[in-house]
Formats: structure tokens, sequence, C-alpha cells
């Protein structure tokens, strides 16, 4: 065999079976390289697939949290209608509301001890 063909089967060898790329490897001192850069690999696979779960349950939790906003501003606006207050309207005077108020009656529990609400 000439020394050309020789070092055509050698590289043929190289790049198509693995259990041969090792033993070169190991011949040279990396295979122990090349085994650690395959286990973080598969280390890094899992870690999208993890990274995908987690984007899933996220987009399912924005979704959760838009359909309590959308209950919360539909009893703002039944109950700013019912005081003949648009919703707007009916978050500005709550809040103001809230830093008028003395402390005592924000604090309920400064007027009825026994309470564990605040107002």
């Amino acid at each position: 065999m000439k020394e050309a063909e020789l070092k055509r089967g050698v590289l043929k060898l190289t790049r198509e079976d693995q259990e041969f790329r090792y033993a070169v490897a190991g011949l040279i001192g990396l295979d122990e390289t090349l085994k650690q850069l395959d286990r973080h690999d598969q280390k890094f696979i899992e870690v999208l697939e993890s990274l995908d779960r987690h984007g899933t349950e996220l987009i399912k939790l924005r979704e959760d949290i838009n359909k309590g906003f959308s209950l919360v501003e539909r009893h703002l606006s039944a109950l700013g209608a019912r005081w003949g207050l648009m919703s707007e309207e009916t978050r500005e005077l709550t809040y103001v509301a809230e830093l008028s108020a003395p402390r005592c009656v924000q604090d309920a529990t400064s007027l009825f001890p026994g309470s564990s609400k605040a107002l």
C-alpha cells in the first residue's frame, strides 16, 4: 500500500469512525478532552430543553396574570359604574383616598386591636 493511500484511509477513518477517532486522540492525549466535550454537549442540550420548558411556563404565567388584571379591571369598572365614575377616575380616587386617609384609618390594628387586617 502506498503512503498516499494509507493517509487517505486514516483520514477517512478519522472522519467516519468515532471509535477510531477516540483511539487516535488517546494516542496523542486528547481522548479525555473529547469525552468531556461530549458530556458538555449533552449537558448543554439538557439546559436548552429546560430553558424551553421555562419559557413555556412563563408564557402561561403571563396569560394567567393578564386574565387576573382583566378581572380586576372589570371589577373596578363595575364599582365605578355603580358609583357613577369611570374606571380611571375610580383608580385615581382610590389612590387619593389612600394618600389622604389618616394613618389610624389606614391601619386597622390601631382602631381594632384584635384585627390583623389593614384598611
